[in-house]
This record gives structure tokens, C-alpha cells and sequence, in this order.
């Protein structure tokens, strides 16, 4: 097995004028940035992968991952297409997109608790990939900056405390229905 890995290191573009921060120069910055986390990445692969057997697993897994990505993520834009809207402008389907996925991730786990012999990749697939891919939280805070940036603080507030807390008890929830 060959292992590929470089290094990279490069000084920070914004360190001669931060001021002028062209667009072109915060391209470079992010893909300086995106290379410097692949290249972390590699040095804990390499130092964290001795036998060459591994490697396969491991990518093994991101296909797992990656499979269960992308039925979460088609799940939940199937599901997007709810006819479920409020007057107020409440996120009705990204909240139950949430809560379903929080209670969907406690069942997975009561199951596994429950199942100690259940394979390690399918509880990626579903965890990681379904579940990650499925829930929404980047468009739950979107969704939140938009309310309360709209002039509506009270409707957001309700949102947000609405989010987290029936998520936590959906996941009480599968764990007690699983027991």
C-alpha cells in the first residue's frame, strides 16, 4: 500500500494589508484552509493507521457514510415538498424534519444498546449518513437569522426553543419505547 500525503504550509494572505480583502483572495484563503484541514486529516490517517489493511475499511466506511448521506439528504427533500406553511412564517417542516431525525437517531441508539452485535457500518449508514443527512440543523439556524431578521423575534424565539427542546425528547422518547 502506498501512502500518499504532502505537506503544505502557506503564510496567510492577509497579513500584508487585511484591509483588502478581494474575492479572489478569500478564494485562496478558504482553499488554503480546505487543503490545510485535508492535509491534518492525512497526518492522523497515516499516524493512526499502521497496516495498510485499514485503509480500505476506512474508505470502506465513507462509502457507508456517504450511501446513508445521501438517503437522508433526498429523504429530506422529498419531505420538504410538505404542503405544511404557517401565516406566522414558523419552519413547520424543517422543526418536524428535526425532531423526526432526533427521534430516529434515539432509536438507532436504544437498538444498538440493545443489540451489541449490530455491524459497526450499518450503524454509520444510519447515524452519520441517514440521520446527518437527514436532519437539518444549518437550515434550522438559517431559518432562525431569517425570522428574526424579518421582525419576527417572537415567532423565532418559539422556534428555537421549540427545536431543541422536542428534539431532547424525542430522543427520551425512542429510548423509552425501545425499552
Amino acid at each position: 500500500m502506498v501512502y500518499v500525503y504532502s505537506s503544505f504550509c502557506m503564510p496567510c494572505v492577509f497579513r500584508q494589508n487585511p484591509s483588502k480583502k478581494s474575492p479572489a483572495k478569500i478564494l485562496f484563503a478558504r482553499c488554503v484552509t480546505a487543503w490545510y484541514a485535508f492535509d491534518v486529516a492525512c497526518v492522523f490517517a497515516r499516524n493512526k493507521v499502521q497496516t495498510g489493511e485499514q485503509i480500505p475499511a476506512m474508505l470502506l466506511n465513507c462509502v457507508f457514510v456517504g450511501l446513508g448521506g445521501l438517503v437522508g439528504s433526498v429523504l429530506r427533500y422529498l419531505i420538504s415538498f410538505l404542503p405544511l406553511r404557517h401565516e406566522s412564517g414558523f419552519p413547520l417542516v424543517t422543526l418536524g424534519i428535526n425532531v423526526l431525525g432526533a427521534f430516529l437517531l434515539g432509536l438507532i441508539m436504544a437498538a444498538a444498546g440493545r443489540n451489541p452485535s449490530l455491524d459497526p457500518r450499518t450503524l454509520l449508514f444510519l447515524k452519520v449518513g441517514v440521520c446527518g443527512g437527514f436532519t437539518t440543523f444549518s437550515t434550522f439556524a438559517l431559518e432562525a437569522h431569517g425570522l428574526l431578521s424579518g421582525g419576527k423575534p417572537i415567532v423565532a424565539m418559539l422556534y428555537m426553543i421549540l427545536s431543541v427542546v422536542l428534539c431532547v425528547f424525542a430522543i427520551f422518547g425512542a429510548q423509552a419505547l425501545v425499552r
